[in-house]
Parts: structure tokens; sequence; C-alpha cells
């Protein structure tokens, strides 16, 4: 008897393990986000550095994300910023949105994503004038690394940092838009890719004139 219920109890643990990794049964949270603020003037950043970390033991395909900008072709990094005043002013808002071809079949659209390997990040730098990737190493810089524009046309938007009071920053990535059958496909071919939402935790400055 105390035989059968150690099968039945391990019987439900692997059902609830194959249900918490999901039908292929591969954990959805493949990527890690974090945010890095750069060039500190006045004590508020004007840059920031967004790294989109692979931490398994295997490759995944990453598309270039967007910045400040909706898109559920290629995924995209928003930069959210909680503003205190120190003086009560106005606050400003910024969004935008642009998607690519979904008719494309997801084995062409595969091609123009990036590799990351083990331990390396896919890189979105950007300050007030330029967007930039990189494929980097997690601990830092490669020697060779090549940085790429992106989205030349665009206006890099931060925030106005001229207001004194604290700055509280995060960032949110929010993965491509993958449907079912591309998903059946990516599986069968044995492609890795994001697939979860992910939040940086939150990093604070103050300007105080």
């Amino acid at each position: 008897m105390a035989c059968m219920l150690r099968l039945q109890e391990f019987a439900l643990a692997t059902a609830l393990l194959a249900v918490a990794q999901g039908p292929d049964r591969q954990p959805t949270g493949n990527l890690e986000l974090s945010l890095h603020a750069e060039a500190i003037l006045q004590g508020v950043p004007q840059a920031f550095q967004f790294l989109l970390v692979n931490n398994t033991g295997h490759s995944v395909r990453v598309p270039v994300p967007s910045f400040n900008c909706e898109d559920a072709y290629g995924g995209s990094i928003s930069l959210r910023l909680h503003f205190t005043p120190l003086v009560p002013g106005p606050s400003t808002a910024f969004n935008c949105s642009g998607d690519g071809p979904f008719g494309v079949p997801i084995t062409v659209r595969i091609k123009e994503w990036q590799i990351v390997a083990p331990g390396y990040a896919l890189s979105l730098k950007v300050d007030r004038k330029h967007i930039a990737w990189a494929v980097v190493h997690r601990d830092g810089p490669l020697p060779n690394a090549e940085e790429h524009a992106v989205q030349p046309g665009m206006t890099p938007y931060l925030y106005d940092g001229s207001n004194p009071g604290t700055y509280e920053f995060w960032a949110i990535y929010t993965p491509p838009f993958v449907n079912t059958s591309d998903q059946r496909v990516l599986q069968e071919i044995g492609v890795d890719y994001p697939r979860a939402k992910l939040t940086t935790v939150h990093v604070s400055f103050v300007r105080t004139q």
C-alpha cells in the first residue's frame, strides 16, 4: 500500500512538473533582463544598457528588440520611470508601435534573429542620440564585439532629467509573438527563443538641483 502511494505521488509530481514547464517540457524563462545606468550627470543617468542574458546551457535565438516602441514582431524593451519631483511639475509620456510582416514563414523570420550562446547576452545601448545593439559576454563587453545601429530613422527617447527629484527606473522586455503553429515548427527544428515577459529590479537616482 505504501509503495502504491509513493508511485502515485511520483506520478503526480511528474505531471505537475510537465505542466509547469509547458507542453514542450522546456522552461519558459530562458533569458534574464538586466538594466545598467551609464553617463551619470548631476545625479541622473543619460544613457542605459539593457542586457538579455542567456543563462541556459544552449543557444537561444533572439530578435533585436525595438526600444520604447511596441513591436509584436520582434519584441521590445521599454524604459519605465517613476519621478517624484522636489517641486511639482508636468509629466511627460511616450509610446509608439511598429510591427513587421507577419506573413513571413517562421523559418525565414528566425534567420534575422541573433544567436546568443550560453553565457552571452544581447545588449541594447541607448542614449539621447543613438540606439545600438551587440552580442556581448554577460560579464563584460567583448573586445571585437561590433555594435549595430537600430532603427536609424528613430529619435531615441529617454526622459526629461532636468528637474530636481527622485528618478526610479526599471525596464520591461516583451518577447516576439509566435503563434501556436510556428511554436511547433521551432520545437521540431530545435530552436529556442524568448517566451516570457521580463522585468528588471528598480534603481533610483536623485537630482538635487
